[in-house]
């Protein structure tokens, strides 16, 4: 699906009349800390797991929306995938809500979410070669993958994510690379995830909640050609 729709994007890059020296073609690429929160569990290979392991990935085509001086503002949109490979419990009829369903206890080896995003990244020149940015990316799901004891998988869409991401850019010609974090996110609950009797004690009305504001680290690297003469 993933390759499907990177392929159709490609396409209405190349085949459309937006092209023009204000558009960036742009390859995202992210490595985050593991989210241990959701369950309360006392495995002798947890520690061997480690503190990273989520890998997300992705591309943008953005818009040079307005320009004054030395600050400008981009827009953009694209796709991402973030996949976590830590062992936890999950939900495994998450795409079924409310038919009936087992009680087994299966876990995640590898969890893919698919994504749209948009972005809003206000940037100020520093130097002729360096620019610093604020991007503002609201990220939207659009299929869920759970690959473990069972595979499962579901299309759906809602909002996942809006991500406060900050970037020092360094510009060479066309090219550019920038290395940027995550400094703040507003993530929706996730119903994949297995909320533990432990972690539900020290987080009362937890499931109640629209947005989850736990935050791991996570390092993005950017690499943007400008198409057009």
């Amino acid at each position: 699906m993933s390759k499907l729709i990177f392929t159709l994007f490609i396409y209405f890059i190349i085949t459309s009349n937006i092209i023009s020296q204000k558009t960036e073609v742009e390859l995202l690429l992210g490595y985050q800390k593991h989210d241990k929160r959701f369950f309360g569990i006392s495995r002798d290979n947890a520690e061997k797991e480690g503190d990273w392991g989520t890998y997300y990935w992705g591309f943008n085509v953005n818009r040079n929306l307005l320009q004054s001086g030395k600050f400008r503002i981009n827009t953009g949109l694209g796709y991402a995938r973030e996949t976590n490979t830590y062992l936890t419990p999950y939900d495994h009829c998450f795409d079924n809500p409310d038919q009936p369903c087992n009680d087994l206890l299966t876990w995640i080896d590898q969890y893919s979410i698919d994504m749209i995003h948009a972005s809003f990244t206000p940037k100020f020149y520093l130097t002729k070669n360096f620019d610093l940015s604020m991007s503002i990316v609201p990220e939207f799901y659009f299929h869920k993958e759970v690959n473990g004891f069972v595979k499962v998988f579901d299309f759906n869409f809602g909002l996942y994510s809006i991500e406060f991401n900050p970037e020092l850019e360094y510009n060479f010609g066309r090219l550019n690379i920038g290395l940027g974090f995550r400094l703040f996110q507003f993530k929706t609950i996730d119903n994949v995830y297995v909320y533990g009797n432990k972690f539900i004690t020290k987080n009362p009305g937890y499931l109640e909640k629209q947005f989850d504001t736990n935050n791991p680290t996570k390092i993005l690297l950017t690499t943007g050609y400008i198409l057009g003469k």
